[in-house]
């Protein structure tokens, strides 16, 4: 595990749930702390950092929300699943058992739009429910946490207002936090 180099690390939820993501954080904590005895340690602080990219569409309500993501994250969804499987796929001799794809991705082989937001794969809905998702993230120890807000195809237009209301609405809200000790 990279941990165990000293070397940071990056999480993402759009193929995982949110709530994997703690014990992801878990894990990396407890093979940071084991490689900093190690004598090819990379490590330049106590704890290390692991991020996060969360994939965010935020509007006025949830509902505006839900509507306006659907389509475009449908599309997404089924090209990320075409471009990421085509090798496993490949590799599996043409046929990828079901039981494994149903596990690395919900609802294959038809990504299924409640299935993503049910599991919090991704941060979609009005300022406070976006609130909360960020919060949850730095509940669970995420110290670092990257939004991305073009998804799909979506319109400029649609990803700068979500952008937007986020950046009034909800990024204040952790800039009042007392950042973590390294």
């Amino acid at each position: 595990m990279y941990p165990k180099l000293g070397l940071n690390a990056m999480k993402y939820t759009q193929f995982k749930g949110l709530s994997t993501i703690e014990s992801d954080v878990q894990r990396f904590r407890a093979a940071w702390t084991e490689g900093l005895t190690a004598p090819n340690t990379l490590a330049t602080t106590r704890e290390g950092e692991i991020s996060c990219l969360v994939n965010i569409y935020c509007a006025p309500t949830r509902e505006q929300a839900l509507a306006e993501l659907k389509p475009h994250w449908e599309w997404y969804a089924e090209r990320a699943r075409d471009f990421y499987f085509s090798d496993t796929l490949k590799s599996m001799g043409g046929t990828v058992p079901e039981e494994y794809l149903a596990r690395v991705f919900p609802g294959y082989p038809d990504p299924q739009w409640k299935v993503f937001v049910e599991h919090g794969m991704v941060c979609v809905g009005s300022p406070e429910d976006c609130y909360k998702y960020v919060a949850t993230l730095n509940e669970y120890g995420v110290d670092t946490f990257f939004g991305m807000f073009q998804i799909g195809a979506m319109p400029f237009d649609k990803v700068m207002a979500s952008l937007e209301l986020f950046g009034k609405e909800v990024a204040p809200h952790f800039l009042k936090q007392p950042a973590r000790a390294g």
